[in-house]
């Protein structure tokens, strides 16, 4: 029930960051990474888009605010240590 209930809220967060991308009433890209958080632990395609973000996050380059770059190691690490965590 517990993990229905996870599933869930990570398609509702993804489709909320959509809605976000397309208008601009929320914030989209908080709210596609937090769904992609969630659903990481339990489907395979948000585990390999969290290993592609990560890949661009390490070649994101020089000159750009490092706060982006950040932002997307840290989830990205978080996802793999549920991912272990559950294993």
């Amino acid at each position: 029930m517990k993990d229905l209930a996870l599933v869930v809220l990570g398609w509702i967060l993804m489709l909320a960051g959509i809605v976000g991308v397309l208008l601009p009433i929320l914030p989209g890209i908080p709210f596609l990474l937090a769904g992609l958080i969630i659903l990481g632990q339990h489907h395979a395609w948000a585990q390999r888009i969290a290993a592609l973000l990560r890949a661009k996050a390490r070649r994101f380059g020089h000159g750009h605010d490092g706060r982006w770059r950040a932002v997307v190691l840290c989830l990205a690490r978080r996802l793999d240590l549920r991912k272990r965590a559950l294993s």
